[in-house]
């Protein structure tokens, strides 16, 4: 899994927590840390990570980047 989406993962406290703040239900985030945060939620992942304290800096491009099977070659195991 690349490493920028488990940061993310753990800069909002886990799963469990993601999936509150993302108003999803945690059975959801099971397989992210090994398949990356889906695209469809990177926007409100990077908002969410941005209204932090201290705020978590990550963009969109950076998650499409790392994403598996999207640029396995920029993908740190």
């Amino acid at each position: 899994m690349c490493q920028i989406h488990n940061r993310v993962i753990a800069a909002l406290g886990g799963k469990a927590r993601m999936a509150e703040a993302l108003a999803l239900h945690p059975n959801v985030l099971t397989k992210w840390h090994e398949r990356g945060i889906p695209a469809r939620y990177w926007g409100e992942v990077v908002e969410i990570c941005g209204n932090l304290d201290p705020p978590f800096a990550v963009t969109v491009a950076e998650l499409k980047a790392t994403k598996p099977g999207v640029a396995r070659e920029s993908c740190a195991a």
